[in-house]
C-alpha cells in the first residue's frame, strides 16, 4: 500500500503540473489567436482536481484517471496515424503558419504531444493491480478500459469527418469565396479554422 501513496503522489504531480503548463500555453494562444479553448480547460481542470486527491492519497480518481487517459491515449494514437496522413491542412499552409507565427503554430502541436504521452505515462501507472484499491479488484485483475479506446478512436473519426466537411466541403468553399471578395484574388486562401462572428463567416 506504500508503494501505491507514491505512485498516487507521482501521478497527482504530474497531473496537476501539466495541467498548469497547458493552461498557461492555451492562455497564450488565447491572446494571440482569439482561440477557443474551453474543451482543453475543462481538461486541465479536471487534471488539477484529480491531481489533488491523488496527491492526497486518495483513490476514488483511480478509475476515472485510468480511464480518462486510455481516452487520450487512443485519441492521440488516432491524431498521428489517422488525421495528420490525410494532409487536410497542406504543407505549404503550414509552412506559411510558421513562417507567420511560429510560438502559436507549435504550442498546440507540443500540447497534444505532452498530453499524448502524459496519458501513455498515467495509464501505465495506474493499470497495475497493486495500484487499484481492493474494493474494486476482480479475481485479482482489472479490465482493459475497452469503451474509453473506443470512444478515443470515434473521437477521432468524428472530427476528421468534421474537419473535412469544413476544410473540403461547401463550408470551406463559401469562406475561401468571402475572402476572395474582400481581399482580392492576388492571393492564395487556404481555411484553417472557422470562427462565426456577426453573421459572417471569418478563415
Amino acid at each position: 500500500m506504500k508503494n501505491n501513496h507514491v505512485i498516487f503522489q507521482q501521478v497527482g504531480i504530474v497531473l496537476i503540473l501539466t495541467a498548469i503548463i497547458n493552461t498557461i500555453c492555451i492562455l497564450y494562444l488565447k491572446v494571440q489567436t482569439q482561440s477557443n479553448s474551453s474543451y482543453s480547460f475543462i481538461l486541465n481542470t479536471l487534471a488539477i482536481i484529480g491531481g489533488v486527491l491523488l496527491f492526497s492519497r486518495d483513490q476514488k480518481p483511480v478509475q476515472e484517471t485510468r480511464w480518462v487517459a486510455a481516452f487520450l491515449l487512443s485519441r492521440f494514437v488516432g491524431w498521428l496515424f489517422i488525421v495528420l496522413p490525410l494532409h487536410l491542412i497542406t504543407i505549404e499552409v503550414w509552412l506559411t503558419q510558421i513562417r507567420l507565427s511560429p510560438v502559436s503554430f507549435f504550442i498546440p502541436i507540443l500540447i497534444e504531444i505532452i498530453t499524448g504521452f502524459l496519458a501513455f505515462w498515467v495509464y501505465c501507472k495506474l493499470r497495475n493491480i497493486s495500484v487499484v484499491p481492493e474494493k474494486i479488484r476482480l479475481d485479482n485483475t482489472i479490465s482493459t478500459p475497452k469503451l474509453a479506446f473506443i470512444l478515443g478512436i470515434l473521437y477521432t473519426a468524428i472530427m476528421v469527418v468534421f474537419l473535412q466537411l469544413i476544410f473540403r466541403g461547401e463550408t470551406g468553399a463559401k469562406a475561401i469565396e468571402i475572402a476572395h471578395m474582400q481581399h482580392g484574388n492576388n492571393y492564395k486562401y487556404h481555411v484553417t479554422d472557422l470562427r462565426w462572428d456577426n453573421n459572417q463567416f471569418n478563415n
